[in-house]
């Protein structure tokens, strides 16, 4: 594909390969990102390319920390460039350069997503990132970016801004909803962050009607287990009952009803009756 270049590149930054491979945080180029924004802007102008940044480790080692989409750029669309404009900064350890990344593509500005920003702040070791990855491996759940994996790498994948939440909020009962769907669920690769919000409302819910939680685990897991026969885990979302912004409660609610139903076929004694927690339902939003 011809296209126009205009400018020159930038003047007085030192210039380094084309092929200057990634920092480990950094996110994987998405090559349709590129050839989209040529197909719009119809030109490749150096003054919009700017520079990139590079980090030198101690044994003189460089390695690309921003800019990975405008390298992919030149080197698809310029194959003759073989350098291009950059800052290099020097560093001590890959730990900074992830650190670096995700502030500088994460927090300082939004261009890369939660979990591609979580996974550079566990790879920088930072305490707080550290800490919820304690939390994942507890609930069998990882989180990927590239080829990184962090949390138990064996568990299931999940977005970490709804876990993040749900951990911050109540420790024990995400837990406990977590290793309810790993045992029902436990062919599926990921977590539907949706029944997990519920199945922990309904936890939850449970234990404030005074009522003990564990009592009635097993009954709900079978109801479940039944449930995933003709129900995949995405699908129960409960869409036609949902209220915006409360997912939590109308998902807890379509289980409840449910298992409810379940209970009565199976001559099983329920917890309590479906107008309790349709009362929590109904009033929820009301007073946002």
């Amino acid at each position: 594909m011809e296209i126009t270049i205009k400018g020159q590149p930038v003047q007085g930054a030192t210039m380094v390969s084309v092929d200057t491979l990634p920092v480990k945080a950094q996110r994987p180029v998405r090559p349709t990102n590129v050839d989209n924004y040529i197909k719009e802007v119809g030109e490749f102008d150096w003054n919009l390319f700017g520079v990139v940044l590079n980090v030198q480790y101690p044994n003189g080692q460089q390695r690309n920390v921003d800019g990975g989409h405008r390298l992919d750029m030149v080197k698809r669309y310029l194959p003759d460039v073989t350098e291009v404009p950059a800052i290099i900064l020097p560093i001590e350890d890959e730990e900074e350069a992830s650190t670096l990344f995700h502030r500088l593509n994460g927090t300082c500005s939004k261009s890369v997503n939660n979990e591609e920003k979580f996974v550079a702040q566990v790879l920088g070791k930072e305490a707080g990132a550290l800490k919820l990855e304690k939390g994942l491996k507890e609930c069998k759940a990882k989180v990927t970016s590239a080829d990184n994996v962090v949390g138990d790498p064996k568990g299931k994948t999940i977005k970490i801004a709804k876990w993040k939440i749900f951990w911050k909020n109540d420790k024990e009962a995400t837990k406990n909803a977590c290793e309810i769907i790993n045992d029902v669920f436990h062919r599926d690769g990921h977590y539907n962050v949706m029944l997990l919000e519920g199945v922990i409302k309904l936890i939850q819910i449970t234990n404030s009607f005074q009522l003990d939680w564990e009592k009635y685990e097993t009954l709900f897991v079978d109801f479940l287990h039944t449930k995933s026969q003709t129900v995949e885990q995405n699908k129960l979302t409960y869409n036609h009952i949902r209220k915006d912004n409360h997912y939590g409660i109308s998902v807890a609610y379509g289980l409840y009803c449910d298992w409810y139903d379940w209970c009565k076929i199976n001559n099983k004694r329920a917890p309590y009756a479906k107008r309790n927690i349709a009362e929590l339902y109904n009033k929820a939003g009301l007073q946002d």
